[in-house]
């Protein structure tokens, strides 16, 4: 029913704009580019993945005071990485994995080049959906 869908790529899938945050900057500050997809990528002066802040560890680090904490102290040094040649049927049980709702994509340098979430992967694949080929309701 998905024609294609194996043929997709985290690049094609991927957006290329996404927060980022430096690992000596305070957490309060940072943590104000955050945007919906609840993840700030942290980099370093290359632009090199250092590591990740969630939203969910970002709420916890703020409800213990930790607003002035650095980000290097809260931030996840261990991501789930993807790299752009990746096909989404591969991308996407890795994530639903680690639950992750977002990863961050990087070349082969570490260099981060995007950012991947759950609802555009579905997006991807239901772009590839051949519309006539789903069973009709009734």
């Amino acid at each position: 029913m998905l024609r294609g869908c194996c043929d997709v790529t985290v690049e094609a899938a991927m957006k290329q704009v996404y927060p980022t945050a430096r690992p000596g900057e305070r957490l309060g500050d940072a943590l104000c580019r955050m945007d919906e997809d609840g993840i700030l990528i942290v980099v370093d002066e290359a632009g090199r993945l250092l590591g990740v802040v969630g939203q969910d560890v970002a709420a916890r680090a703020l409800c213990k005071g930790l607003g002035d904490a650095k980000v290097e102290d809260v931030m996840n040094k261990n991501p789930l990485v993807l790299r752009p040649g990746m096909r989404l049927d591969k991308a996407l049980p890795l994530m639903l994995l680690a639950g992750a709702k977002a990863a961050p994509v990087v070349d082969q340098d570490g260099v981060v080049i995007g950012l991947v979430t759950l609802p555009l992967i579905a997006r991807a694949l239901h772009e590839e959906v051949d519309v006539e080929e789903l069973p009709s309701a009734g």
